[in-house]
C-alpha cells in the first residue's frame, strides 16, 4: 500500500503502518512499524515548515538508515561474526532537532523491498571443480519512485561511487583479502565478482562476505589503499564455505526474453569413479521476490520435475531447456533459479540467477 501524498489523515497512516497509536509522536517514532525501505517515511531531519526537496534523504544523506562503515576488513569481518546489527532504520526522536511530521509519510510504500540481493554460496566447493567462485549483488525490480534504491545514499558513503566487492576471510582468522567489480554500483548496477580458488587452501573454512568498497581493486589480494567498506544490506552478507579437494559441483542459471525462460544446468563430477547420480531433481523458475519459506507460486511461476542426474567421473552433464509464458514481470520484478536434488541421502538446494536477457 502506497500513503496519498495529499489529503493524508493520522487514520490513513495508523492503518497502512499497523500500529494502533493515533498520536503523530508515536507514529513516527516507532520504527518497527515503518518499512525502512520506503522511500517517503519519517527522517531526521530539523525543518518543520519549507520542505526541502530532498528531504527525504535526512540530513546526514543516508535516508534514514544506519549506514555503517569500515576502513579496515578486521573491524568488518569481527562486527559481522559478533552479529551486529547494519542497515537499521533511525526514526525521529522528536524536539525541535529531530521533528515529527505527517507529511514525512505522504508517498509512503508500506510494501517497499530490500533493493538488492545477494546469490547464495555453496556450502563446499572443490577447488580441482570449480576455479573461480562468484559472488553477485543485484537489483530487486522494485519501484524507483516509493522504493529506496541504495545510489539514493549520499552520506558519508556515497554508495552510487563504490565498487561491488567480496572480502574473504579465513573462518580462524580476522585479516583478509579483497575483490572487487570493475565498475562502480552505479554504473553497473548489479555486478558480479569472481574469486580465484587457487588463492584459497583446501582444508578450511572462509567466510565470503558481500560489501562496497570505495577503491577499485580488480585482483585479490589484501587492500592495496586505505578504503573504506559498507556492508551489503542482506540477510546473506556473510557466507562460510568450505574449500575442499576432489569432488561434486552443481550451478544452475538462466536467461529471459519475450516471455520464455531458458534454464542451464551444470553438474560436474569429481569425487566419485562409479558416477554421481542426483535424483529428486527439482527446478523452480520464479521472481526474485519469492521467498522459499512458505511462499506460494503466482501466474507465471513454475515447478519443474526433471529427470535423474547421471554424471561420469571427470566429466560435466549440461541440462537445459526452455519454458514458456514464464515470468511476465521479469523486468520489473526479476527472476531467480531454485534447484534442489538428492545427493549420497542429502537434500541440496542451489539459488541461481538470471543473466543478460538473451
Amino acid at each position: 500500500m502506497i500513503l496519498p501524498k495529499t489529503n493524508l489523515s493520522i487514520m490513513d497512516v495508523r492503518n497502512c503502518t499497523g500500529n494502533p497509536s493515533l498520536d503523530l509522536g508515536t507514529l513516527c517514532s516507532k520504527g518497527q512499524y515503518i518499512n525502512k525501505w520506503s522511500k517517503y517515511k519519517p527522517v531526521r531531519y530539523n525543518f518543520t515548515t519549507s520542505r526541502p526537496s530532498n528531504w527525504w534523504k535526512a540530513s546526514d544523506g543516508n535516508c534514514g538508515l544506519d549506514v555503517r562503515g569500515y576502513t579496515t576488513i578486521t573491524q568488518l569481518v569481527t562486527d559481522l561474526r559478533n552479529d551486529v546489527t547494519f542497515w537499521g532504520y533511525l526514526p525521529p526522536t522528536g524536539g525541535s532537532a529531530q521533528p515529527y511530521r505527517l507529511g514525512d509519510f505522504a508517498g509512503y510504500n508500506s510494501q517497499a523491498q530490500q533493493p538488492v540481493y545477494c546469490n547464495e554460496l555453496p556450502n563446499i566447493v572443490y577447488k580441482d571443480a570449480s576455479a573461480t567462485i562468484g559472488m553477485a549483488l543485484d537489483m530487486n525490480g522494485v519501484d524507483t519512485s516509493s522504493n529506496l534504491q541504495l545510489t539514493d545514499i549520499q552520506g558519508k558513503y556515497p554508495l552510487s561511487s563504490y565498487y561491488p566487492a567480496v572480502v574473504v576471510v579465513r573462518a580462524d582468522q580476522n585479516v583478509g583479502n579483497l575483490i572487487t567489480a570493475s565498475q562502480t554500483f552505479a554504473q553497473g548496477q548489479g555486478v558480479g565478482v569472481e574469486v580465484p580458488t587457487s588463492q584459497l587452501s583446501a582444508g578450511y573454512d572462509y567466510d565470503f562476505i558481500c560489501c562496497f568498497s570505495s577503491i577499485k581493486q580488480t585482483s585479490y589480494g589484501t587492500n592495496s589503499t586505505a578504503a573504506n567498506f559498507v556492508p551489503a544490506p542482506t540477510d546473506n552478507v556473510l557466507q562460510r564455505v568450505s574449500i575442499k579437494t576432489g569432488g561434486l559441483s552443481v550451478f544452475v542459471t538462466g536467461t529471459w526474453a519475450s516471455n520464455k525462460s531458458t534454464y542451464r544446468i551444470d553438474a560436474t563430477n569429481r569425487v566419485s569413479t562409479a558416477g554421481a547420480t542426483k535424483t529428486n531433481v527439482t527446478l523452480q523458475i520464479v521472481y526474485l521476490d519469492f521467498k522459499e519459506s512458505g511462499d506460494s507460486q503466482e501466474y507465471g511461476e513454475t515447478t519443474i520435475k526433471l529427470a535423474d542426474i547421471v554424471v561420469p567421473y571427470n566429466q560435466t552433464k549440461t541440462v537445459t531447456n526452455v519454458v514458456a509464458n514464464s515470468l511476465p514481470e521479469y523486468k520489473t520484478r526479476g527472476g531467480k533459479l531454485i534447484l534442489t536434488y538428492t545427493y549420497n541421502n542429502i537434500v541440496n538446494t542451489i539459488v541461481g540467477q538470471f543473466e543478460d536477457e538473451a
